[in-house]
């Protein structure tokens, strides 16, 4: 028996989980596109976000980590504003200002708290109660999806900057 092209299986690379994670959090926002991996090289990918307001491209440039190294691929986030430009990543950025900003219209996102005592201040990105979950075929899932948190993709892809992120139990 001879096995044709289309019955062989093939799983994705660990950079196209890093992408639909990054899709699966952002991709929801009605002012936020995120485009596909496209491959520069062998080992360099990028891909397009592209964002209604000014302010929210900032946050988020801000907040994502750019560029991601997995393994020896490199993969770049261009992330432009809706004048058509690069967004710029703002210095000294305070953790609420950003989250606010970068989450405000997404329907994962519930709320910013920024919470301290006398001693610390700390920022906490507060996601809905749900499972997110996409496509992604690798060995994790019989039928090939990932269920996760969005927590625990902000956890991943994201920057610290002081915030601290969280799913509301109530």
């Amino acid at each position: 028996m001879k096995i044709s092209k289309d019955q062989i299986v093939k799983l994705s690379p660990p950079w196209n989980t890093y992408h639909n994670k990054v899709l699966a959090l952002f991709g929801r926002d009605p002012e936020v596109t995120v485009r596909d991996l496209q491959s520069r090289d062998d080992y360099n990918f990028g891909y397009f976000i592209l964002v209604n307001s000014n302010a929210k491209a900032q946050a988020i440039k801000t907040l994502l980590k750019n560029p991601v190294d997995i393994g020896n691929v490199t993969v770049t986030a261009y992330i432009y504003g809706p004048d058509e430009n690069l967004a710029e990543e703002k210095a000294n950025a305070d953790g609420l200002w950003a989250v606010e900003a970068a989450f405000e219209g997404n329907p994962v996102f519930e709320k910013a708290v920024a919470a301290g005592s006398s001693f610390f201040d700390s920022c906490f990105c507060v996601f809905k109660k749900e499972v997110i979950q996409f496509w992604n075929d690798d060995l994790t899932d019989l039928y090939g999806n990932c269920s996760t948190l969005a927590q625990d993709i902000a956890k991943e892809i994201l920057n610290d900057n002081g915030v601290d992120y969280c799913t509301n139990i109530e």
